[in-house]
């Protein structure tokens, strides 16, 4: 079985990787971009948020722990909120109008072949392969794929970017000649990851998603040897991996 002193061993792991996608040249140069460059990454962004809830059905198929299964089933029905409720990807186009996109703009707008690319690697890590040493380790990947790449990582790329929004429109609450964010400042502040996996925060009921995922990433990891450990490590990577290339299409080439 994995000992708490290999999870923290991932944490340490995962602490880089978060601080290596904080530090992308791209969210480094923001605060000198225009309004029209936020707003060509924002939509390109867009189409990569259409692809959470096949991504999250595609991990329903996948995972076998009923805990970890109602977690990702709760999320994919927040997604849709109530009958006659806007969904989040209404919110996500209100707030891109309210940044000074057309809806025009957004009707044109074409995912890139890059963001293509980072779609379709996300799904890809869905899949099981024969490197996977073990159902187990298969199950842990999963997790730690939704964990990092839809939740966690998530809030850090639109909290690296917020301070923009700001400047280009959006308000957390509300404040004169601003717009209430309804997608971006939600998903910065529920989708943060608030603990590492080795830490266990007690007994609350106050857990936002990504403190649901690493409950289960720390059972699930307490439960299996060194390759459920291995497995974890290697879907972080990737999923880092994936959001990065993402950013990666707005780097300035050197000259």
């Amino acid at each position: 079985m994995t000992s708490p002193a290999e999870i923290a061993a991932v944490d340490d792991i995962e602490d880089q990787l978060i601080l290596e996608f904080r530090h992308h040249p791209v969210f480094a140069r923001a605060s000198d971009m225009s309004r029209a460059e936020i707003l060509e990454i924002l939509l390109q962004r867009r189409f990569l948020s259409l692809a959470f809830v096949p991504l999250y059905e595609l991990a329903l198929d996948a995972l076998s722990d009923p805990s970890a299964r109602r977690i990702v089933r709760s999320l994919i029905r927040e997604e849709y909120n109530d009958a006659g409720e806007q969904t989040h990807r209404e919110h996500l186009v209100c707030d891109l109008l309210a940044l000074g996109a057309t809806l025009d703009q957004i009707h044109r707008s074409r995912p890139s072949a890059t963001t293509l690319a980072v779609a379709a690697g996300l799904v890809d890590a869905m899949r099981r392969t024969d490197d996977d040493a073990s159902d187990h380790a298969y199950q842990i990947a999963v997790l730690a794929t939704l964990r990092l790449a839809g939740e966690v990582l998530v809030a850090v790329e639109y909290e690296m970017l917020w301070p923009q929004l700001q400047r280009l429109g959006l308000c957390a609450h509300g404040s004169a000649g601003k717009v209430v964010s309804r997608f971006y400042y939600p998903h910065m502040t529920h989708d943060a990851r608030r603990h590492r996996i080795a830490s266990d925060p007690g007994p609350t009921g106050n857990r936002n998603h990504a403190d649901l995922m690493t409950d289960r990433l720390r059972d699930q990891l307490a439960l299996v040897p060194a390759a459920g450990v291995e497995a974890c490590l290697q879907a972080a990577r990737r999923a880092q991996g994936l959001k990065r290339s993402f950013y990666d299409q707005w780097l300035v080439p050197q000259a």
